[in-house]
């Protein structure tokens, strides 16, 4: 994974996968991560919101774990 500029992105950043890395069906297999740490005040249901952007079906897919649950594969448009 790389982190690019853009003005247009969240604090001017992003995180990305260059073509021909990371798989869709192995989330071992050359893989890289981004990690968010956050804490909430009370216990209660929450939401965790994520901005994508898919510019083709070969990208269009990325692994969530939420607390080391299992990884969910989440599919977006492109």
């Amino acid at each position: 994974m790389e982190i690019a500029e853009d003005q247009n992105a969240s604090s001017g950043q992003y995180t990305w996968v260059p073509d021909g890395n990371g798989n869709e069906f192995d989330s071992s297999e050359n893989s890289g991560y981004a990690e968010y740490t956050f804490e909430v005040q009370e216990s209660g249901d929450y939401v965790i919101w994520g901005r994508v952007y898919a510019s083709n079906i070969g990208n269009d897919s990325f692994f969530v774990s939420v607390d080391g649950s299992e990884y969910a594969l989440w599919d977006t448009q492109v």
